[in-house]
């Protein structure tokens, strides 16, 4: 799957059924933050027990392995956990997991990225491959 957005628009690629869902973002999935961030910017011990659970390594690279649980896990808006996989040398999250209610719901995984690089306004628009069938959300 390929997924490009210039922040109104997200088109969501599949190569291998060549088909593309093109949808219009509405006002609110236009300004959160990626979860990542939203939770490292948050005053985290407000909200959160932070548990060390020690280093392990995510492709060579020695991490911090970190679990977030809420303070109050019997509210039905507050029960997400997260574990955390953060670059023990610049600090850098390079992997979130998300638990609602003790199941895994997300594992977002930071690979072969660049820190404060220039990127060309070209990476933010999509072409629809000839051929491909479209559907508009």
């Amino acid at each position: 799957m390929k997924i490009v957005s210039n922040g109104d628009v997200v088109w969501i690629y599949d190569p291998e059924k060549n088909n593309v869902l093109v949808r219009h973002l509405t006002p609110s999935e236009k300004r959160p933050a990626p979860a990542i961030y939203t939770l490292l910017t948050d005053n985290i011990t407000k909200n959160y027990t932070v548990e060390e659970q020690g280093i392990e390594s995510i492709n060579s690279i020695p991490v911090y392995k970190v679990k977030l649980t809420p303070h109050e896990l019997d509210r039905e808006d507050n029960t997400k956990e997260y574990v955390l996989w953060i670059d023990s040398k610049n600090m850098t999250p390079l992997k979130l997991q998300s638990y609602d209610k003790g199941n895994l719901v997300l594992t977002l995984e930071y690979r072969n990225y660049s820190m404060n690089c220039v990127i060309n306004d070209d990476e933010f628009t999509f072409t629809i491959p000839d051929g491909a069938s479209v559907v508009y959300a």
